[in-house]
């Protein structure tokens, strides 16, 4: 983890060093009378060049999606591309460089501060008070802390248009982080590129007209390819890959390196001096990047096992950012210590049952966990017994046991009559290719009758299959009921041409179908498993099915989750896999995280709901 972290710190340092050497170059540019909107559009025009070849398939399978979206895009285009970089490039004609990186490191607290008015995140006190600092160490600098200048509007014009950048790269960092984007960063950047060179040619001809034409020498040549593959393009791969590695707020924090190389840089390279204004500005221009970084004090709260990223689907989260410090984790933790280092300054933890195991040492190492609350009223992968310890409130919510039983009849149905082999086989171009079997008659075995397996029973008796079951706890009255068989484990395996696990799981269970089991199977018969993964032994199954022990099976949990891509699993063909989707609609997920947070704020409030003790 260190070393990844390392690498972080060098890319994002690197990022920040070539972004400030943007400033330089610029700088250097008017030197040598470059003109700005030129020297833009080609900077731009080559790094499109060079993105396309990566680029172009996507663009063209999700062009749909792009035209949709696309004054979005374009809006994305005019004040990144076509407004913010031509601009800087300009002001550099008319401004120290220590002037404008100064201006520029102030743009974090703009976009805390437009995306509040654009409703995109709440602000807080501390925000507003360091957007006015800001301002104020923006103004001193424009002025240069010289009244004659504010009483004649006598200002700088390099400085004022930097102030126009500062702006557009606010709005456009704003509306960045407005919408989840169906392509990937790298296509998303190729697009707004092109969005906003459109209408950069426009400026460009005109700054030709006026005679302001590139001199094909040595100083552009050098000049493009370093605004072309420095600022352009690597750190724009190192700014993501940092993120990536160690988030966006941390990863936020190094762009406050930028005034700081941009000046020193002026200071050797073009002898620039830093005044007294210089300083002044800085002063207030830390102070409220300082406050605008400063949130007060809430509860911290982890949503965990977001694998889907889809929870701000269903609660709207934005509502809370005033109350509570929210992150979603969308990718399962690399292993228990992980979870720690992640999880340690979190006071709630908002989890999908059974998802990330809770236990006794991760709850002993969170030491501001005050509360856990999981999807479900039963999670075994909470240590309850820690929890307790600790006097962490651990609360549930409802669940509809409906869908497990639908995804259940989905995968009888699916082995029944081959489904998996025929798809695959009717997108290579066969047709009918194996011979299915009928349920009418069939002997449905279902280990455990409760919630779920009761709903199961009831449709089986539609298909007019007969049914069995055996469980360690099984009701006759509820046999009698339902009109279920009551049987031994042996003669349910041994009979039932369709084997369903609905039973809870934990260690009463767990191997409960080994290969002994399957020895004693029809070898016909198939097996379905909606519970829990432990309770049927992974290797012994895929030897089952692999020799033909037994005819297949459609399984649905798993000893690990997510399944590692390389798992033996995925390459039995008559394994039918689905990616524990048993819970996962969007009726469960609705009731999931609106009871989570309704329950959460009945704890804050000391009135907890839905408790599990």
């Amino acid at each position: 983890m260190n070393n990844k972290n390392n690498l972080a710190y060098l890319l994002l340092i690197l990022t920040t060093l070539f972004w400030s050497g943007n400033f330089i170059v610029g700088k250097a540019a008017s030197m040598y009378e470059i003109p700005p909107f030129s020297l833009n559009f080609y900077r731009w025009f080559f790094a499109g060049l060079l993105l396309l070849p990566f680029t172009i398939k996507e663009i063209l399978n999700k062009k749909n999606y792009i035209l949709k979206n696309l004054s979005f895009f374009i809006v994305l285009g005019i004040t990144s591309i076509t407004i913010f970089n031509s601009i800087v490039y300009y002001s550099l004609y008319h401004t120290q460089v220590i002037s404008g990186v100064l201006m520029i490191s102030t743009i974090p607290v703009w976009i805390i501060f437009i995306s509040s008015i654009l409703n995109i995140e709440k602000t807080n006190i501390y925000q507003i008070i360091g957007v006015t600092l800001s301002l104020i160490g923006v103004i001193f600098i424009i002025t240069k802390t010289d009244l004659n200048l504010i009483k004649n509007l006598d200002f700088n014009k390099g400085d004022l248009t930097m102030v126009i950048a500062m702006f557009a790269w606010a709005l456009y960092s704003s509306l960045l982080k407005k919408k989840k984007y169906e392509i990937s960063q790298i296509t998303l950047l190729e697009v707004v590129i092109i969005s906003g060179l459109i209408f950069l040619i426009p400026i460009y001809i005109i700054e030709m007209n006026l005679g302001n034409v590139i001199k094909l020498e040595k100083p552009f040549y050098l000049t493009l390819t370093y605004v072309v593959l420095f600022p352009g393009l690597a750190s724009f791969f190192f700014w993501i890959k940092g993120i990536s590695i160690i988030g966006a707020n941390r990863a936020g924090a190094f762009l406050h390196l930028m005034p700081i190389f941009g000046a020193i840089m002026a200071i050797i390279i073009f002898d620039e001096k830093f005044m007294f204004y210089h300083f002044l500005g800085a002063v207030f221009i830390i102070m409220g990047i300082t406050l605008s970084n400063k949130k007060k004090l809430m509860l911290k709260v982890a949503i965990l096992d977001d694998y889907q990223n889809i929870s701000q689907e269903f609660v709207d989260l934005k509502k809370l950012s005033g109350k509570y410090d929210i992150k979603i984790f969308s990718e399962p933790f690399v292993d228990e210590q992980d979870a720690i280092s992640q999880l340690s300054d979190f006071d709630a933890l908002l989890i999908m049952r059974e998802r990330t195991k809770i236990t006794s040492n991760l709850v002993s190492n969170l030491k501001k966990l005050k509360f856990i609350i999981t999807s479900g009223m039963r999670n075994n992968a909470i240590d309850l017994s820690a929890t307790k310890k600790r006097k962490i409130i651990v609360c549930g919510t409802e669940i509809n046991v409906n869908p497990t039983c639908e995804l259940t009849w989905g995968l009888i149905l699916g082995l029944a009559r081959n489904f998996k082999t025929e798809i695959d086989n009717m997108y290579q171009g066969y047709w009918q290719t194996t011979v299915g079997v009928e349920l009418k008659g069939k002997i449905l075995g279902l280990i455990g009758l409760g919630r779920v397996g009761s709903q199961v029973a009831k449709v089986a008796k539609v298909f007019g299959m007969e049914v069995i079951a055996w469980s360690e706890n099984l009701s006759l009255d509820k046999c009698k009921e339902l009109g279920v068989l009551p049987a031994s484990k042996e003669d349910l395996i041994q009979n039932s041409d369709f084997i369903s696990i609905h039973v809870q799981g934990g260690e009463r269970y767990e191997d409960c179908i080994t290969l002994k089991e399957f020895d004693k199977m029809k070898k016909s018969s198939y097996l379905i498993n909606t519970s829990r993964g432990p309770i049927v032994n992974e290797d012994d199954l895929i030897i089952a099915v692999s020799t033909n022990v037994i005819a297949g099976a459609g399984i649905d949990v798993y000893n690990k989750e997510p399944l590692p891509s390389n798992h033996k699993l995925r390459f039995v063909p008559n394994i039918l896999l689905l990616p524990h989707l048993g819970y996962v609609t969007a009726e469960n997920y609705s009731m999931f995280y609106n009871q989570m947070i309704e329950n959460l704020e009945a704890c804050v409030n000391g009135k907890p709901l839905r408790v599990i003790e």
